[in-house]
């Protein structure tokens, strides 16, 4: 009898509907590899809806990595094939199948792979490259999603996402032209299911029989959209005092997405954000934001340049007109100082979000202003408390800390 090698399994997919090669599946055919080859199965790390571009944003897999480094005693990690243990590219998948092997003594192995021909150095070969084949699949599959959101707003449907504040997400028939609205799922007490970053789940369309549009929605956030873009309009009030005034008034914040703000306050951001969405004149909107490579991790930035834009003018009713909105967005990313300062990458303020406000929580930024009379003025740089610079008096009261101190 040969000797039993104890071992875990690791299983990944992106979503928990993937029809290809389900979890069950994947442990079936993990469990039956070990089974003809002396391993035992002692425990599993499965990662449900979780992308493998990378590896430390999988919970699954860290905890994987923990127990390989506290020496548990399993001897290897068994994985359906390259796809399923990273997309992330040869060199992180090699890092980690070296981190393993030198942290623990623990293999690394993949039961559908080319790379088994028992000759130790061409197998490192093959195994690289299957890593990069896997992470060019996932570029391939992040350029063929894009095609097809391009495609939906050009047609005036939603390419996902969740709607912007004041909207929702409405469901049509291909064929009957029917519409139904996807409301948010509540669990059995009636409280809203909620995803692992703290924003609702909502209903899903029926995929080939639906697409998604945009409708302005809840009467309330409507009154607060126009509420915003009249006291930009009427009164001239920037980001700032106009967050000040609906937090004063106790106006309840956007809670979605990157919006899910702290003490739910508005902010200079928030507000900028509403006024600056042509989505509010009736636009729909893609490519407003790209990220520096793949996956949903990834690092998104702005697109300033709108003739970069995937622009379809009238997808749905607008809440403010167009040239209300082109009025109301008007603003220093227009201008050449804007545009210049937008290209900065140096900074003066090193310490510029890693101190807290004991009060409040929010963080000191770095902030630069010219004081003196004309003729005798400099430069004075501190760290504000962005608590009220971005608030207002209704989160913090205000600080600042000497830069140079």
């Amino acid at each position: 009898m040969e000797k039993i090698i104890p071992a875990v399994g690791y299983v990944r997919c992106s979503t928990d509907m993937q029809s290809e090669t389900s979890p069950v599946q994947q442990k079936q055919i993990i469990s039956e590899w070990a089974l003809k080859n002396n391993y035992e199965i002692c425990e599993w790390y499965t990662d449900i809806g979780k992308s493998g571009t990378s590896f430390e944003k999988r919970p699954e897999f860290v905890r994987l990595k923990k127990d390989a480094e506290s020496r548990t005693k399993f001897k290897a990690v068994i994985v359906l094939d390259e796809s399923r243990w990273g997309r992330a590219g040869a060199s992180d998948s090699i890092y980690y199948k070296a981190h393993f092997k030198k942290i623990a003594n623990v293999d690394v192995i993949m039961v559908r792979t080319i790379a088994n021909t028992g000759n130790p150095t061409f197998d490192t070969m093959l195994g690289a490259f299957e890593g990069g084949l896997s992470q060019e699949e996932s570029k391939k599959k992040s350029e063929r999603t894009y095609d097809g959101c391009v495609s939906a707003v050009r047609n005036g449907h939603s390419g996902g996402g969740i709607p912007p504040y004041g909207f929702r997400r409405v469901a049509v028939n291909r064929f009957t032209g029917t519409k139904r609205l996807l409301n948010i799922i509540n669990n059995a007490d009636g409280q809203p299911l909620l995803t692992e970053k703290g924003t609702n789940i909502t209903e899903q369309i029926r995929p080939k029989e639906e697409y998604v549009v945009w409708e302005p929605g809840d009467p309330g956030e409507i009154e607060v959209v126009k509420k915003i873009f009249e006291l930009r309009l009427n009164f001239g009030y920037g980001y700032m005092k106009i967050a000040k005034i609906l937090n004063d008034e106790k106006i309840d914040c956007p809670r979605r997405g990157r919006w899910n703000s702290k003490d739910q306050k508005w902010s200079s951001g928030t507000v900028g954000a509403i006024v600056r969405n042509p989505t509010y004149a009736g636009f729909r909107v893609y490519d407003r934001k790209k990220r520096h490579g793949i996956g949903k991790y990834a690092r998104r930035f702005l697109v300033y340049d709108q003739s970069k834009w995937v622009m379809v003018e009238n997808a749905h009713d607008p809440i403010i007109s167009m040239d209300e909105w082109k009025a109301a967005s008007a603003s220093k990313e227009n201008s050449a100082r804007g545009r210049l300062s937008s290209r900065r990458f140096d900074s003066p303020y090193l310490l510029s979000g890693l101190v807290n406000c004991s009060h409040c929580g929010f963080r000191f930024v770095g902030k630069s202003q010219t004081i003196g009379a004309p003729g005798n003025r400099k430069r004075r740089r501190t760290y504000d408390d962005s608590g009220f610079t971005t608030k207002g008096s209704a989160v913090c009261s205000f600080m600042a800390v000497d830069a140079e101190l």
